[in-house]
């Protein structure tokens, strides 16, 4: 049965978290990146919940405000370089090393060197497009048609605007009862789409728009 977590063993995790983030950051600024954290989800709303007595997680926003354009250029280097950093960060003494996953890095603990995970949280790398819209970075996987894989930015829908690939879908009519909690979560590009429509442009420098 799914429960709230209790507010102070929250608290402590967040400060955790927190504390490798600023110094994820701190790292990152010595390569000239400029970024900020933010908590999202249900962690900022103070509404975490668990499985019985099972692990939870808390989800950021890690924000790429400025970087050189060889970042911009190449966004698998953008993210390995984050996930490297964070590794750094942590120490690795609990957690375990960053896993890439579609949209976030997931960063997993363990206590007493047992196997069960205890706490995950997951950091999405994002940025502001020219308008203001906040993109996250994607690893799309397994894209044959670009080399197996590709590094893409796609725009963060809200219940106010929905991404490109909702309002395109076929499907868009059936999914209008759903709650904006749905559309919150609807990150990846729709599989009826072309992945081509979803590639993006290098980015020259940091005053080009993002996808």
């Amino acid at each position: 049965m799914y429960r709230i977590v209790d507010e102070s063993e929250c608290k402590r995790y967040r400060s955790d978290c927190s504390h490798v983030l600023k110094k994820t950051c701190a790292l990152l600024k010595e390569k000239c990146i400029n970024a900020q954290f933010t908590l999202v989800g249900s962690g900022a709303r103070n509404m975490v919940t668990r499985n019985g007595n099972g692990p939870f997680d808390l989800d950021y926003n890690l924000e790429i405000i400025k970087a050189p354009d060889e970042y911009w250029n190449d966004l698998r280097h953008l993210k390995n370089t984050v996930r490297i950093l964070l590794d750094k960060a942590e120490g690795l003494t609990c957690f375990s090393e960053s896993q890439d996953s579609t949209s976030c890095l997931t960063a997993l603990l363990h206590f007493k060197d047992e196997p069960a995970v205890e706490f995950s949280f997951d950091v999405a790398i994002v940025a502001k497009n020219s308008d203001g819209t906040l993109c996250r970075l994607i690893h799309n996987k397994n894209v044959w048609e670009y080399g197996n894989d590709q590094y893409v930015w796609n725009e963060v829908p809200s219940s106010h605007n929905p991404c490109r690939a909702c309002v395109s879908c076929p499907c868009m009519a059936q999914i209008s009862a759903l709650s904006a909690d749905w559309l919150l979560h609807c990150h990846l590009p729709c599989p009826l789409l072309s992945a081509r429509e979803w590639a993006c442009q290098p980015l020259q420098s940091r005053g080009q728009s993002l996808p």
